[in-house]
Parts: structure tokens; C-alpha cells; sequence
């Protein structure tokens, strides 16, 4: 069997484009935030598939889940870091706060906690 599943990358490259169309033409796709959800679910089943193939010991999902870490996490760093600077240049002082303290939810994975802790509807944009 092939390493890549060409198959499931192609629906993941149409999630994605989903997403895409979605924020910037809400209208033209309402329902493309859920790309989102297709996308990490074929992205757990592929991980699932990749870890299937491992023996099965602590060392080696710990190796796994390390190596992406250092894959992902340089990239999101120098993303949030370059928003953050972007933010930190606007002159309105309540939206330079509220989105450096979105940077600092960013940097550690918590968005989400952010989006909740600023009573932020995230359907909004679709009703």
C-alpha cells in the first residue's frame, strides 16, 4: 500500500478550499466552516494509520507526536509573532489588548478558550 492516500488528501484539499471560499465569500458558502471539522477528521484517521504502523511502546508515540510538534510549531510561532507585531501597530488601544492577548491563546493551542472567554459568537457570520 502507498504511504500517501491520494485519495484523502484530495478531500482534505477540498475542506480546505471550503474554508478559504467561506471567509472571504460567507454567502457564496455557509455551511464551509465545516470543512474544518472534514479536514481533522481525516487528518485523525491518517494519523491513526501512520501510528498503526508503529510498534506499539510509549518511546514511539511520544517520538511521533514530538516530531510533528517541531514541525508545526515553528510556523505557528513566526504566524502569531508576525500577527501580534501587525496588531501591536494599530492605534486603537482596546483592539491592540484584545489581540495581542488572542496571540498569547494562539501560542499555546487555546483559541478556543479565547473565542469563549470574549463571549465572541462564532456563528455569527452565518445567521
Amino acid at each position: 500500500m502507498s504511504a500517501k492516500r491520494l485519495d484523502i488528501q484530495g478531500v482534505r484539499a477540498w475542506a480546505v478550499i471550503a474554508v478559504v471560499i467561506f471567509h472571504f465569500f460567507p454567502s457564496l458558502l455557509p455551511w464551509g466552516y465545516l470543512g474544518v471539522d472534514v479536514f481533522f477528521v481525516l487528518s485523525g484517521f491518517l494519523i491513526s494509520l501512520v501510528l498503526e504502523r508503529k510498534t506499539c511502546c510509549a518511546a514511539t508515540y511520544l517520538d511521533f507526536y514530538f516530531k510533528r510538534f517541531k514541525r508545526i510549531f515553528p510556523l505557528a510561532l513566526m504566524i502569531t509573532l508576525i500577527n501580534a507585531y501587525v496588531i501591536s501597530r494599530n492605534e486603537e488601544a482596546k483592539l491592540v489588548k484584545r489581540g495581542l492577548r488572542s496571540a498569547l491563546y494562539a501560542l499555546f493551542f487555546a483559541t478556543n478558550y479565547n473565542v469563549r472567554d470574549e463571549g465572541e459568537d462564532y456563528f455569527e457570520a452565518v445567521r
